[in-house]
């Protein structure tokens, strides 16, 4: 599993796999092994390394700014035990990051609008 994303649709997959992985544990792969608060600090990690691809999405300074600290805050809040908190901060960061992303899907399937 690479922990580098290439795009923004990359950057917010690894934001769901972030949340729900973070409620519960973390799959037992790539850099991901027994250790829940070390897999936070990996996940993390690649979603502040992400933050580039979504400077260049969103092109808006207080948006970037916003994302940077509801991410240090979701860590916080998932060190601290608040599964709930630290998902409801990565659930806000997804409908900065990607706003349309369920049109989009029904989209792709063909859903009716």
């Amino acid at each position: 599993m690479s922990l580098n994303v290439q795009n923004i649709s990359e950057y917010s997959d690894r934001l769901s796999f972030t949340l729900l992985s973070g409620t519960r544990k973390f799959p037992k792969v790539g850099p991901f092994g027994d250790d829940h608060q070390a897999n936070l600090v990996v996940a993390f990690r690649s979603l502040f390394d992400g933050l580039p691809i979504v400077e260049r999405q969103l092109k808006d300074e207080a948006k970037l700014a916003r994302v940077k600290e509801l991410l240090e805050n979701s860590l916080k809040a998932y060190q601290a035990g608040d599964k709930v908190a630290g998902g409801s901060l990565l659930n806000e960061i997804q409908d900065i990051v990607a706003p349309n992303r369920y049109k989009e899907y029904e989209q792709r399937k063909g859903v009716p609008g």
